[in-house]
């Protein structure tokens, strides 16, 4: 063989190659373009950002509210300490004394 034969042979498998990319790369632009059109549909039936930040600070208020509420509950629970133990004081004071008076 000769050297220009080989040549013919290496530009031949190229031409075959680019021909076997150009379908590949039609094929892909196709499939690239219908795919994007289902994920445009997808993405247009979302709301706006607007609909999400508002709902982020829905949620923010929330939950600053409850703890709000968490610690009102504490500091009532810490200022009525007294009145508990005095009502604890008091069952315990009962039932010594029922005790004692069935002793007697």
């Amino acid at each position: 063989m000769s050297v220009d034969a080989e040549i013919t042979k290496i530009n031949e498998g190229i031409a075959e190659l680019h021909r076997a990319l150009f379908k590949f790369d039609n094929q892909l632009d196709g499939i690239l373009q219908t795919i994007d059109g289902k994920l445009t549909d997808f993405d247009n039936g979302f709301p706006g950002k607007a609909v999400y930040y508002s709902i982020l600070v829905l949620i923010l208020m929330m939950l600053n509210l409850s703890c709000l509420y968490m610690i009102y509950y504490i500091y009532q629970w810490i200022v009525e300490r007294d009145l508990r133990f005095d009502k604890e004081l008091r069952k315990y004071r009962k039932k010594v004394y029922r005790h004692l008076d069935e002793k007697r």
